[in-house]
């Protein structure tokens, strides 16, 4: 019963994700993506799929980029003259 559970938390942030993705909320989606690894993970070593372990290893490094170079940002600090335009 509780295997069930596990692939319910894998399942839903990792669709989630792929869908948020396709929307092109390309942030959201690997961090929700991101976020099912370590059950994903946890559950191949359990079952001992060394080989499914790899390919999580470098899904989650793709993630990982993803999130760190879509991180949001504060945007640049608007300069006094174009904002006051002189007046």
């Amino acid at each position: 019963m509780i295997d069930t559970y596990v692939q319910i938390a894998i399942a839903v942030p990792a669709v989630a994700g792929l869908i948020a993705m396709t929307q092109n909320r390309i942030f959201i989606g690997c961090l929700l993506a991101f976020m099912s690894l370590p059950l994903w993970v946890a559950s191949a070593v359990t079952a001992e799929q060394w080989g499914v372990v790899i390919v999580l290893v470098i899904k989650g490094s793709i993630y990982f980029l993803g999130v760190v170079t879509r991180w949001p940002r504060k945007p640049p600090p608007k300069d006094e003259h174009e904002t006051n335009l002189g007046v």
